[in-house]
């Protein structure tokens, strides 16, 4: 079953490449200027994630949100 789902999955993928090599691709002329961040979007969802995860461990909620750290050993060393 699992080599079945696999080689369908594997044919998809090349009649979908097949295809798209022949059809051209729709350009949104709005969209374009967004084009040139595109390099950036790994800097920036590391940035958004590590802010986020600061003010998690700020908090005491960097665990989960009903988890006391406060009140575990060494609790200030969790949010590190």
């Amino acid at each position: 079953m699992t080599l079945a789902v696999l080689a369908l999955v594997v044919a998809v993928t090349v009649g979908w490449r097949a295809v798209a090599r022949r059809v051209g691709t729709p350009e949104l002329t709005i969209l374009h200027p967004i084009g040139r961040i595109t390099p950036l979007l790994p800097r920036l969802l590391a940035i958004h994630l590590g802010v986020s995860l600061l003010a998690l461990a700020a908090r005491g909620d960097f665990l989960a949100a009903d988890l006391e750290s406060l009140e575990l050993p060494a609790s200030a060393l969790l949010g590190v």
